[in-house]
């Protein structure tokens, strides 16, 4: 086999067309450059809640196509000390060629509980400004008769 032989079976395996071959070569590229990273974070779990909209303190999220995220999803980060961190994803970015996916994250601050109307513990993690968090107190102490 000559080295033409061998190029064009190299360009084959990446796809058919032009496209393909971008396209797969990118996913190679991205795969690669995820596994030899020390950002690659490893060991995410993800929880499913509604969508939160708030864009400050957002970190991007990169991950191969074939993993099912969707917008609102809550992830479980494990730091390095042991400790778990909660994010929520709020938005993907839109990509041309599709090698990956991006999204963006946001470190969640508070897990919110209330009783449901059948008198069960409900709880979820959330994203919450701190016009809200003013809010929030100040209701809280409005409800106990606190100053």
């Amino acid at each position: 086999m000559n080295y033409l032989d061998v190029y064009q079976s190299r360009l084959n395996h990446l796809g058919e067309t032009v496209a393909e071959r971008i396209r797969n070569g990118g996913s190679r590229s991205f795969e690669k450059w995820k596994a030899e990273s020390p950002h690659t974070i490893r060991n995410l779990s993800v929880e499913r809640r509604s969508k939160d909209k708030e864009y400050e303190k957002i970190l991007f999220l990169h991950v191969s196509n074939n993993i099912p995220l969707l917008i609102g999803d809550i992830m479980t980060w494990t730091q390095d000390d042991g400790t778990d961190e909660k994010w929520i994803i709020v938005q993907e970015e839109k990509k041309v060629n599709g090698t990956y996916r991006s999204f963006w994250v946001i470190r969640c601050n508070y897990e919110l509980k209330w009783i449901d109307e059948q008198g069960h513990l409900q709880k979820s993690w959330a994203y919450v400004v701190s016009s809200v968090d003013s809010k929030i107190k100040g209701n809280y102490r409005t409800w106990h008769n606190l100053k």
